[in-house]
Order: structure tokens, then C-alpha cells, then sequence
């Protein structure tokens, strides 16, 4: 008995909560070699509730499998020694086609208890989830890419879910807004390259939303009580969309009434500003502190957008402005200028700071820093970043010292602003 009490390592007398962190703190195949510690480690890490497994992943050493085959091999290895629930599962994997395991390794996934789920899977045609992932209640994340998803008609939604990400996921307009308004407890979204025209988000515990780059023309927030942050980033061709249909800017942003972050950036204003521009919203933004927002400040439309945005923010105290200047596109002409001025009708009772990125210094971008300036009793700082420091700094500062307004006591700080 001393002899074989002798041949105990730390390793062996490590309690097994303590175990269990070290395991889950290691890269998998880290985690599989401490099989080597001792023999009460051998399989140790069969128990670990993570499962990570990157698209660069080995676990055998040896040259006999090659390419699907050897990733096959090894997921399947994983998963089959693997013992006890999963915490969280992560793959990511490419296939030249869709590979019959996948679906194999999803059913097996859906019988332990997962609570995180994230899968890339890359395949020539793109692989359609099983439907066993839509049994997995106890699922708290998911994030799926370069998938397709369907729900099944009996599908009631994921009863735990908080967190949503989907990246170029293949879905209908239907099953996405299906699958947001059946996760009732769903907090976090994000939705990027998703390729849908329409979306209304229906999500009460909403607090989180990030949406990111695709076709759509209409976004309405039907029920998003305590939205807190939202960030838009839309780009396509708004040319051909309907002018009869009621205002996107009144619809998103109307029904925000916690929203205390915004960020609209890219094309996001241009799509939302496509028909008529109201100066009120629906409900006024009360809650917001912080907004940033791209204007083209060759669009009338966009310009009246922003300031339908600055009228209906009455607590804004930090504003972030980025003002783009399309080459293509036509200046504004004189009488567009005199018909702009009627919509300076707002003020900044509470901001506090300004950051201004502005590509061209044209009179536009002077009627901004110059209400701005005037209506901003409470401004701390101003921040000006030029393209051409150089050309406008001394353009700048002549208008500064001529100013009347009442925040000219707030510091202006001028920066030279690389766009490259």
C-alpha cells in the first residue's frame, strides 16, 4: 500500500470541481493530452462541458486521414467519448457537400442537455440544420452560420433562449420572425447578411439588436419595451423601393422607448428615410444618450432625417456624426439649402460631447457645426475631423470666432482625419 500511495502526483489528489476548471480552461486538444498526466487522467477530459473545436483543428498525430475524412474522424471520436451534459458546443467546419454525419452529430448534440450552440459549416450548397436542434430547450446561445434553416410546423419556440446570432443563415421572412417572437426570453440579436426584404421584431426582453448588412427595405419593432441598444447597418439599392408605403424612420425608431444607444451606420439613414420624413415620431426618444449616425450631406432627405432624429432626442448627451460627401452625387442646390433651413427648428438641451467626422467642409457641414454650436447650451467638447486639415482649418476657425452662439465656451478640438 505505501508503494502504490507513493506513486501519486499532485495531478491525482486535485479535487475534481478543480479538475473540471483546468480542463475547461484548455484547448481541446490541450485537454485530450493531459490523458498522459497520470492514469486517473486518462479520461478525464471526457467530462469537460465545453467542446470547442476550430476549422484548424487536430487531434491525431498521424498522416492515415486526410482532409473530410480526418474531420469526420475526429468529430466523431469527440463526440462519442465524450460523457454528461454539454455546456457549450462550437464547430467549425468546411465540406465541399453536405456530409450526412452532420446531421448525425446534431441529434447527438440535441440529447445533452446543450445550452450553447455555435456552428459554422461551410458546404458547396449549404447545409440545412437538422431538426433535432429545434428540441434542444435548454439552449441559452445560439449562433449559426453559412446555414439553412427551417422551423418545423411544431416548432413553439426555444423556451431559454437569451442569445441570437445568425451570419449569411438561409431563412424566410416568416420562420425568422417566427423564431424571434417564440424565443420568449430572448435578450441579445444579431443578424447579419441575412437575406430578407422585410422584419418585424417582436421581443419583449429585447435589450441588445445588431443589424448588419443585407436586402432589407422595411424593419418595424413591434414589441421592444426595454431595447436599450440597436445598431443598423444596411447597404443596397433603395431605388426602386414602393414611395407609398408609410415612413421606416417612423416605424423603427418610434417604438424604441428605451432605446438609450442608436447607431445607424452605412446606408441605414438613406433606406430609412425613403418616404416622407415626419418631424415627430410616434414616441419620442427619451431615453437616449448616445447616437451615431452616417448623413450624406448631398441628400435633403437624409439631412431632414437627422434632424427628425435630433428633434425627438430630448436627453442626448454624446453625439457622434460622420458626414460623407458622394462624389456621384448632385450638390444641393441653393433653393434646396433655403428650404433645409426651416428643419434647424431643434435644440441640444443636455448634450455634452461632439465628435464630427466631416469629408468635404461645404456650407452644409458649416450649417451643422454652426447650430450645433448655437443650440448646445450644456457642450463640453466639440471634436472636428477634416479630410483636408490643411485646406479648411483656418476656414473653420474664422467661423468659430464669428460665432454668436451660446456654447462658445466649449473646447473645439480641430484633427487632421485620414479617410484611407
Amino acid at each position: 500500500m505505501a508503494r502504490a500511495s507513493s506513486t501519486l502526483t499532485l495531478f491525482d489528489l486535485l479535487p475534481q470541481n478543480v479538475t473540471d476548471n483546468i480542463l475547461v480552461r484548455l484547448p481541446l486538444k490541450e485537454a485530450v493530452r493531459t490523458s498522459i498526466l497520470s492514469k486517473s487522467w486518462r479520461y478525464q477530459w471526457v467530462t469537460i462541458p465545453e467542446l470547442i473545436i476550430p476549422s484548424d483543428f487536430e487531434l491525431f498525430p498521424s498522416n492515415e486521414l486526410h482532409g473530410e475524412e480526418k474531420i469526420v474522424s475526429i468529430v466523431d471520436h469527440v463526440l462519442k467519448l465524450h460523457k454528461g451534459h454539454l455546456q457549450k458546443f462550437m464547430l467549425d467546419i468546411t465540406f465541399r457537400k453536405s456530409n450526412p454525419d452532420l446531421d448525425g452529430w446534431i441529434l447527438h448534440l440535441s440529447t445533452k442537455g446543450i445550452k450553447e450552440l455555435v456552428l459554422e459549416i461551410l458546404t458547396e450548397n449549404g447545409y440545412k440544420m437538422h431538426v433535432s436542434i429545434f428540441s434542444c430547450q435548454q439552449l441559452t446561445v445560439l449562433d449559426l452560420a453559412s446555414v439553412h434553416v427551417e422551423l418545423p410546423s411544431e416548432f413553439t419556440g426555444f423556451k431559454s433562449l437569451k442569445s441570437l446570432k445568425l451570419h449569411v443563415v438561409t431563412i424566410t421572412e416568416n420562420d425568422l420572425e417566427s423564431l424571434i417572437s417564440r424565443s420568449i426570453v430572448l435578450e441579445r440579436l444579431i443578424l447579419l447578411e441575412i437575406e430578407v426584404q422585410k422584419l418585424k421584431i417582436n421581443a419583449p426582453n429585447l435589450n441588445y439588436c445588431f443589424i448588419g448588412d443585407g436586402p432589407l427595405e422595411e424593419l418595424y419593432m413591434e414589441t421592444t419595451r426595454v431595447l436599450a441598444f440597436m445598431h443598423i447597418f444596411l447597404s443596397w439599392n433603395v431605388e426602386n423601393v414602393d414611395q407609398g408605403k408609410s415612413c421606416n424612420l417612423a416605424k423603427l425608431l418610434g417604438f424604441l422607448p428605451a432605446v438609450e444607444k442608436l447607431e445607424l451606420d452605412n446606408d441605414s439613414l438613406k433606406v430609412l428615410s425613403v418616404c416622407n420624413i415626419p418631424r415627430r415620431l410616434p414616441n419620442t426618444l427619451e431615453r437616449l444618450k448616445d447616437l451615431y449616425v452616417l448623413v450624406n450631406l448631398k441628400s435633403a432627405k437624409e439631412i431632414i432625417a437627422a434632424l427628425c432624429l435630433f428633434r425627438n432626442s430630448p436627453c442626448l448627451r454624446h453625439l457622434r456624426f460622420f458626414a460623407y460627401w458622394p462624389k456621384d452625387d448632385a450638390m444641393l442646390r441653393d433653393e434646396d439649402l433655403q428650404g433645409l433651413r426651416g428643419y434647424f427648428d431643434c435644440a441640444f438641451p443636455l448634450l455634452e460631447t461632439v465628435d464630427l467626422k466631416i469629408e468635404v467642409l461645404d456650407r452644409v457641414a458649416i450649417l451643422f457645426i454652426k447650430f450645433i454650436l448655437g443650440t448646445s447650451p450644456k457642450l463640453k467638447k466639440m471634436t472636428i475631423c477634416l479630410q483636408e486639415m490643411e485646406r479648411y482649418g483656418c476656414s473653420i476657425l474664422n467661423y468659430l470666432d464669428q460665432l454668436q452662439g451660446v456654447s462658445v465656451d466649449a473646447e473645439v478640438v480641430l484633427l487632421d482625419w485620414d479617410f484611407d
